[in-house]
């Protein structure tokens, strides 16, 4: 019997340390494929800070889409309610899209989230220890990435939950409190 996979990983650079200044997004697909592209900043955002990290330059994310575009389509990806969005430390990534969607004043959509850091550490601990950053897992795997690039990055996180048993624990948007946002649940 086939299982159904219903997972899309995402990742994100940012700008600087600002929360909500997401510059550049990664998605990567079951099927194998990838989506990446660079983000504007809010007006009100501090410009381009961390180029030296990740390469991404002011011009880049100047040409970028619109965060509503990526909005839009993370909307789009996750409309059934059925789809789980991964992230390698879902902490960091969760909070910085609820800080630009707070920022661009847009609505929170009840995403349902999976981090793939804790089960990387299930997994390396499992098997003698050892790194469980997305640039270790990749070499675990025997993949080679261009680590920073958001697109490959999602892509490791979403082989580290298929690769491993579906014990995982999510964390759904439309009964949390959100982090790094204005809105109060009711």
């Amino acid at each position: 019997m086939d299982t159904i996979r219903r997972h899309i990983a995402i990742d994100f650079e940012y700008a600087s340390s600002t929360p909500g200044t997401i510059c550049a997004y990664g998605l990567a697909f079951e099927d194998g494929t990838k989506e990446h592209g660079f983000v504007r900043l809010h007006p009100s955002a501090p410009e381009q800070k961390n180029t030296r990290y990740h390469g991404i330059t002011q011009e880049q994310t100047d040409g970028g889409m619109a965060f509503e575009t990526l909005y839009e389509r993370i909307r789009e990806l996750t409309a059934t309610g059925e789809i789980f969005l991964v992230a390698h430390d879902l902490k960091s990534d969760r909070r910085a899209w609820h800080a630009a969607v707070a920022l661009f004043g847009l609505e929170p959509l009840p995403l349902k989230w999976i981090d793939s850091l804790p089960i990387a550490r299930t997994e390396v601990a499992a098997n003698g220890g050892g790194l469980t950053g997305v640039a270790a897992m990749a070499t675990r795997y025997g993949l080679t990435i261009d680590h920073h690039n958001p697109a490959d990055d999602a892509f490791i996180s979403l082989q580290v939950v298929l690769r491993n048993p579906p014990t995982k624990i999510i964390v759904d948007d439309s009964s949390q409190e959100l982090p790094g946002t204005k809105h109060k649940r009711r």
